[in-house]
């Protein structure tokens, strides 16, 4: 919802605005809003996905790759990109590295901005729970499964749990 808009001159060369009006037609949306949803695709996602380097890619390209990859290979992913990923995606963000970033990576960035699952994350009496829905498939949760269980034993957690499933992650952690 906008509270407020500006009107501000823009020039966008002809081609690019006969794209914009194409898609604008084949859509059904207004040409103003189909330029401030990509604007806002822009602020939102692209922008911050190349500070956390996170593919410019969509789910199911994710699905049809992941869907190809062994067990062993999805375990080494996670592994690889839970110990060195995290360093590089909070320096570029300019958050500190800890723990306290490392859920604020996972439930605003990942999981909110970049829309890729859905976050329930808990703690109490020295464990956490993190739940994560998706839409990709179950190589997708295996990754993603043992990339947080790599990611926090960074900070000293170790795993409990784990349970995947085609759409879901439950992975809990005893915190140190």
């Amino acid at each position: 919802m906008y509270t407020e808009s500006n009107t501000e001159k823009i020039y966008i060369d002809s081609y690019n605005f006969k794209m914009l009006q194409s898609e604008a037609a084949l859509t059904g949306i207004d040409i103003n809003k189909l330029v401030n949803n990509i604007i806002k695709n822009y602020i939102d996602y692209d922008r911050i996905a190349d500070r956390v380097n996170v593919l410019h890619v969509r789910p199911p390209f994710i699905q049809s790759v992941f869907s190809q990859l062994s067990l062993d290979t999805l375990t080494k992913l996670g592994k690889a990109h839970g110990t060195l990923g995290p360093k590089t995606m909070m320096d570029n963000l300019r958050l500190p590295f800890n723990y306290n970033s490392a859920l604020i990576l996972v439930e605003e960035y990942i999981g909110k901005k970049f829309n890729w699952f859905k976050t329930d994350i808990s703690e109490k009496d020295g464990v956490l729970k993190i739940n994560l829905v998706h839409s990709i498939n179950k190589n997708w949760s295996e990754y993603l499964s043992v990339f947080l269980i790599t990611m926090f034993a960074l900070f000293g957690l170790s795993e409990i749990s784990k349970k995947i499933s085609d759409n879901h992650i439950e992975v809990v952690l005893r915190k140190p």
